[in-house]
């Protein structure tokens, strides 16, 4: 076969339809908050098979009807349990929803172990024939029985739990599903944010200035480093594509190239990308002749490079011999949240320390992202500006966290009462000396309808400052039965609809839109992906793994997704409730299938097989 570079299966073992380090308070309030959508999603998919006809042949209709019953019920239980503040009932709740998750997770195991045995039925004909069909008759009836079995120990636990929920005083707050905890949020009309940078640069414009009047300055010939320090979320890179596409500096260089260096980088992938962003010729992949080759083109012209997010020292000493100083005017500009890093780039310049915003700077960036399309001066009432100010005010001036909160409340409708509710939910989200920027990142997550959040955690399958395909993302959540179908929308728009959702609530950035203004390429900020990890991990959403060696006594038995960051020599990994199994490198490499020593034909229940920057030359067997 051909060899791939870029490949990524995604498998439906089901229907062809849908079935197809912070305070431990917030912690378990997100705990909570992801058991909720757990549930939600075996419920919504639990009532998928009951619409079909066929479920009516395999004789567990009556255990799948039971299930979505009793979990739509616990459902609405949960929900008082997400707004429990008792103290000394926190660490007996969190430990009850821990338990329903896990029993969410049970069911639905046990129904698609069973729909996976139906969907090996034999079709040839013939003596061979006979006896395989034989052997399937056995084979379900097993598979029936174990559906039985499996159904009477979660009603047996599900007991347990409704009696220990008396003790605990949860009680059911009355909301049933189908509101508006599962359907999509009112107040957000799918609408796809503005892709420029201008609508965050408040605060930022003197910076700015003086900034480019450094590039473009005709009495500095050198070659110089002009440095951006701050911590994360503060603007950085906000400041510095504003700059980067700035006109004045447009007309100003011949060779321009904006590189992502990361916390976790390789020196031969970022001379790589800087050779495709520059064209330089001929090809070459050694880390010499990528060196040469680079400045062999920079030498050919006034140069503009960009390295974002630099965070180590030896990262800035390994580039710095292919960026030739020839006196005519080229720049580097990097953005660091280190000013050692800054200072060594560059002793004789400067580094511009970014501020965090003043409250009125504060209020207008948090209302630009309310409303993204109003003038801010006259669009706020007076009842809604000092509910603003009491919002921004707990943001300390950090940009991302009012570019957040700003997207959360854009999804609420434009009234006192609805404001002061989120004002009342960070005074509860917030732990005096706590990160104010988590806390709020925190709070936009716990806001999310349930159907979202499942879609936001996807993104910690993705390696760090990844711009990352939408068509992509689509078609994983729709593999994994994430999407809901409503309006009679096909899966491609509900999944559109779920990520221009998650951008207008600030959640992802679109880096590139479609000819049509559709989204082509999206990103995620590396805070919210730490967050979005952190959250993953703690509900067994998935595991990341970086050794060349994955190994059952390494690795937990409960993930639901592994991840993998770095070439593998041996996976030995038999966790046969594996829903999705990525690989996702930093540079491409040959991947050779015998290192999965035939494991994947144990990932029964598997959905995805996600491979990414791999020379794939052979299928694996198991894959039909």
């Amino acid at each position: 076969m051909e060899a791939l570079e870029v490949v990524a299966f995604f498998f439906n073992l089901s229907q062809p339809n849908d079935y197809n380090k912070n305070q431990e308070k917030k912690k378990e309030d997100r705990d909570k908050s992801m058991a909720e959508a757990a549930v939600g999603f075996v419920v919504r998919k639990l009532g998928e098979l009951l619409a079909q006809e066929a479920i009516n042949l395999y004789g567990v209709r009556g255990e799948v009807e039971w299930l979505k019953r009793e979990l739509g019920r616990m459902q609405c239980f949960l929900k008082d349990a997400d707004a429990k503040k008792k103290k000394g009932d926190d660490e007996r709740v969190k430990h009850w929803v821990t338990e329903m998750r896990d029993l969410a997770f049970d069911a639905e195991d046990a129904i698609d172990t069973f729909m996976y045995s139906k969907l090996r039925r034999p079709e040839r004909d013939g003596c061979i024939a006979f006896i395989e069909r034989f052997v399937f008759i056995f084979d379900e009836l097993v598979s029936r029985h174990k559906v039985h079995v499996d159904v009477k120990g979660i009603k047996a636990k599900l007991h347990e739990l409704s009696e220990s929920r008396d003790v605990y005083g949860i009680s059911n707050i009355g909301e049933t599903i189908g509101t508006t905890s599962q359907s999509r949020s009112q107040n957000v009309i799918p609408i796809l944010p503005q892709l420029s940078d201008d609508i965050d640069m408040v605060g930022f414009d003197d910076e700015k200035k003086k900034i480019v009047h450094e590039l473009v300055d005709i009495n500095n010939a050198n070659r110089s480093v002009i440095s951006m320090v701050g911590m994360g979320g503060l603007g950085k890179t906000t400041l510095a594509k504003s700059v980067y596409n700035d006109f004045e500096v447009k007309r100003s260089f011949d060779i321009f190239a904006w590189v992502i260096i990361s916390q976790e980088y390789t020196i031969h992938e970022v001379l790589k990308r800087i050779k495709s962003e520059v064209s330089a010729t001929p090809l070459a992949d050694t880390i010499q002749d990528l060196s040469v080759a680079i400045s062999e083109k920079l030498k050919k012209g006034k140069y503009l490079i960009v390295l974002d997010d630099v965070w180590k020292e030896d990262a800035w000493t390994e580039l710095l011999k292919v960026f030739p100083d020839v006196n005519n005017g080229s720049r580097v500009i990097i953005t660091t949240r280190f000013l050692n890093v800054a200072k060594i780039a560059d002793p004789t310049i400067q580094p511009h320390e970014l501020r965090l915003l003043n409250i009125k700077e504060s209020k207008e960036l948090f209302l630009r992202k309310v409303f993204p399309r109003q003038n801010t001066e006259t669009c706020c009432s007076d009842d809604l500006l000092d509910s603003a100010h009491q919002l921004v005010k707990r943001c300390g001036g950090l940009p991302l966290a009012l570019v957040v909160l700003g997207g959360l409340v854009s999804t609420k409708p434009q009234t006192k009462d609805a404001w002061q509710k989120v004002v009342e939910s960070m005074k509860r989200q917030f732990v005096k000396g706590g990160d104010k920027c988590l806390e709020i990142l925190a709070l936009s997550y716990n806001d999310l309808p349930h159907y979202l959040k499942s879609c936001f955690l996807y993104f910690g399958c993705f390696g760090e400052d990844m711009n990352i395909p939408s068509k992509t993302v689509i078609r994983l959540w729709s593999a994994e039965g994430f999407l809901p179908t409503e309006n009679g929308k096909t899966i491609e728009e509900s999944g559109f609809d779920c990520l221009v959702e998650l951008a207008q609530r600030c959640l992802i950035q679109v880096t590139e839109h479609e000819y049509d203004d559709g989204v082509k390429y999206c990103q995620i900020h590396d805070l919210l992906r730490d967050m979005c990890i952190s959250e993953a991990k703690d509900n067994r959403f998935l595991e990341i793994y970086q050794n060349d060696t994955v190994d059952r006594a390494t690795m937990p038995n409960a993930a639901r997704r592994l991840i993998i960051f770095n070439e593998i020599k041996t996976l030995n990994y038999s966790n046969s409730k594996l829903r999705g199994l990525f690989y996702s490198l930093g540079s491409y490499q040959r991947l050779d299938f015998a290192a999965l020593n035939g494991q994947l034909g144990k990932f029964k229940l598997l959905r995805v097989l996600y491979v990414n920057k791999l020379v794939i030359s052979e299928f694996p067997s198991e894959i039909k």
